[in-house]
């Protein structure tokens, strides 16, 4: 009768710790970047230098509404363009430099496991945005 009872605790206890101790999986790592802004010819422009600061704002809210969304979502553990400001003043980009080289660097850094990004343009009173997802396949950064 002792055995029993242990053996009933036991299985408690086993069960509790399944049920209350959630499974201590990596949260995926996904930095979400500023949207890259476009000329009307598609040429990476440099934001901080508009007259107008919609673009720049709008690349901001961009991506501070997907970051915001997968944070909700709770299996990412999600930074951006602020969080990170320093490793990305490191790598030194061109206003040039495009979504693709700035998500390679940060991949291959081991600064994520997905790099989202995107790019926008206003076409007279359209804004027209872009999102890309990048993240390593066999050692190399894929869309």
């Amino acid at each position: 009768m002792q055995t029993n009872s242990r053996f009933r605790f036991l299985i408690f206890f086993l069960l509790a710790v399944l049920i209350l101790c959630p499974v201590s999986a990596r949260a995926e790592q996904v930095v979400v970047l500023d949207f890259l802004a476009l000329d009307e010819k598609g040429n990476y422009i440099d934001t901080t230098g508009l007259q107008s600061p919609d673009l720049l704002n709008l690349s901001r809210i961009m991506a501070q509404g997907i970051g915001a969304k997968l944070v909700q979502y709770g299996e990412f553990e999600v930074q951006d363009s602020i969080s990170l400001r320093e490793e990305i003043a490191a790598f030194q980009f061109s206003h040039a430099a495009s979504a693709w080289e700035r998500a390679a660097a940060l991949l291959e850094a081991g600064l994520a496991d997905q790099v989202i990004t995107g790019s926008l343009t206003m076409l007279q009173t359209t804004a027209v945005v872009g999102v890309q997802r990048f993240q390593l396949v066999a050692g190399k950064p894929a869309l």
